[in-house]
């Protein structure tokens, strides 16, 4: 398994066509197809947006490290309730470090002005 083929993995696995994988990670739909073809192998800066957006090591997208029998068990997978949560997770991902921990320090603080229920404080308890 090359490089080409744990991309496609990717892909399938995450249910998304190419199209939206491009635009979820930054990374032109000719870039793909580039590739695919054979006439352009993925740079360095492309691969490592797609190991953040998959949440998989770098090692394993070129070498095929770090994943037990080059299965895909060092993929998170992610289930959405709705599409919003989808798209927020989207979004987030594109946001440089700094901002993700603005938009973090911004969901604690609306998180913190919620009226608490008994069920929290059992919660809390029980942990």
């Amino acid at each position: 398994m090359d490089i080409l083929d744990r991309l496609n993995l990717l892909q399938q696995q995450s249910g998304m066509n190419k199209k939206e994988v491009a635009k979820a990670t930054g990374i032109s739909l000719n870039a793909f197809t580039a590739w695919n073809k054979g006439d352009t192998k993925p740079g360095l800066k492309p691969l490592i947006k797609i190991s953040k957006y998959f949440n998989v090591s770098l090692d394993w997208l070129v070498f095929g490290d770090d994943a037990p029998n080059n299965d895909l068990e060092n993929i998170i997978k992610l289930d959405f309730s709705s599409q919003s949560e989808k798209e927020l997770i989207d979004k987030f991902r594109k946001l440089p470090d700094n901002y993700q921990k603005n938009v973090l320090a911004y969901i604690d603080g609306i998180a913190s002005t919620l009226p608490k229920t008994e069920s929290d404080d059992t919660k809390k308890l029980s942990v």
